[in-house]
């Protein structure tokens, strides 16, 4: 990734958490209604890609999100990110320093 101006790094880290956790929970409720079904499928078949065919070159459960994510926060400053961006969510939400 780019070097990006400081100040734009906490911006765009955030932004990208927030619809990195709306994509995971979409992927867990999106079938439930018809409408987004077919979105769902999509963003499913894509995960799966992602974890299963990136994840043949980078590791099982490669996700582009967390690696982008963590590239930003290696460039604020953080270099004790955990391997899952879930466990980084359940961390930040139960306060734990991890």
């Amino acid at each position: 990734m780019h070097d990006l101006p400081n100040w734009s790094l906490p911006i765009l880290e955030n932004l990208l958490c927030v619809f990195h956790i709306a994509l995971v929970a979409f992927n867990i409720t999106g079938w439930m209604h018809p409408i987004t079904r077919r979105w769902h499928l999509l963003t499913i078949i894509a995960t799966a890609f992602a974890w299963f065919g990136l994840g043949l070159y980078y590791g099982i459960g490669y996700c582009p999100l967390t690696d982008w994510q963590w590239a930003l926060r290696r460039q604020m400053g953080y270099f004790d990110m955990p391997d899952s961006f879930i466990k980084f969510i359940a961390d930040k939400a139960l306060g734990i320093n991890s």
